[in-house]
């Protein structure tokens, strides 16, 4: 009996269709010859886990997510439905959790066995948990590097806004004159030195001689006092008024009045003076040298006759 051509044709179809669906779930990972239990895995994000990511247990792949959707009650939450090996046994309390399988971030679910003696069944909905990753720890510190690098380019703005051809130039001179006073603070330094040392020696000195100085000051104090206390204005006043008495006099002895005038200006009054003065003198000598020629006197009261 000869098969007809259009079985043959049918029979290479179901062949080829099946190795098609073979070797697309074997490039998923998954082996459809070998039997699984599957299990519920509810998460409230998934972070970017993808169908057919892997199930691994210490490092070892022992299943695959199975397929994922949206929770019935329109919470948001997401189940995930994964197939494992059915030789794995699961224990009770154990956790299903994503994690990054690699440095690129590819997702994948490991199961966290607990140390518990009873194990899960099928369709059981296990513990789950969201390993952080790198970038999500990282996410704050990039958070961080945005707004340090917002206000550095309003820095840089704000510098470049400042930084016009009119404030270099000023800054310029600035800096030209910072130069020349430090080349003449340079050139001055031993006159600087000197000065300093002769600070050094007169505050030294000053220190040495401080109870001096404090006496110095409470006399000047005491003065000051004694001044305050004083009528000042009505000796000022009173020497004034003697100044100009003094200079009135002067005025009429320049002018010939009165007696002191007359001698400064009549020449012959001050020789006569001089004369009188002089012809005084030789009597009182005479007088002196001769009482007897000026005095008569009798013991016993009468006056002798010269």
């Amino acid at each position: 009996m000869k098969i007809k051509r259009e079985v043959k044709i049918g029979a290479l179809v179901l062949i080829v269709l099946a190795l098609a669906i073979w070797g697309i779930n074997y490039l998923k990972g998954i082996n459809v010859f070998s039997r699984t239990n599957y299990y519920f895995l509810e998460f409230d994000n998934i972070g970017g886990l993808t169908p057919s990511a892997g199930v691994y247990v210490s490092g070892y792949k022992v299943g695959n997510v199975h397929k994922m959707y949206f929770k019935e009650d329109h919470s948001g939450k997401i189940i995930i439905e994964i197939s494992v090996n059915r030789t794995i046994r699961i224990p009770k309390n154990s956790i299903a959790q994503i994690y990054n399988n690699d440095i690129m971030g590819t997702k994948a679910i490991r199961l966290i066995f607990s140390t518990d003696s009873l194990f899960q069944h099928e369709h059981d909905t296990l513990i789950t948990d969201v390993e952080i990753g790198l970038m999500d720890q990282l996410m704050p510190l990039k958070n961080k590097a945005e707004r340090v690098m917002i206000s550095i380019d309003s820095l840089v703005r704000s510098a470049s806004m400042a930084l016009n051809p009119q404030t270099i130039q000023n800054f310029r001179a600035t800096m030209s004159n910072v130069k020349n006073i430090s080349e003449n603070l340079s050139d001055q330094n031993e006159r600087l030195n000197r000065m300093f040392q002769n600070f050094e020696a007169i505050s030294a000195n000053l220190k040495a001689n401080n109870p001096k100085i404090t006496h110095i000051i409470s006399n000047l104090s005491d003065i000051s006092d004694s001044l305050a206390k004083a009528n000042v204005q009505n000796t000022v006043m009173q020497t004034q008024q003697a100044v100009a008495q003094l200079n009135e006099v002067l005025d009429q002895i320049n002018q010939g009045k009165g007696t002191l005038g007359m001698l400064a200006s009549n020449d012959s009054l001050y020789r006569n003076l001089e004369s009188a003065s002089r012809n005084l003198d030789l009597l009182l000598r005479d007088l002196k040298e001769n009482p007897k020629r000026y005095v008569h006197f009798s013991v016993f009261g009468g006056n002798r006759q010269k």
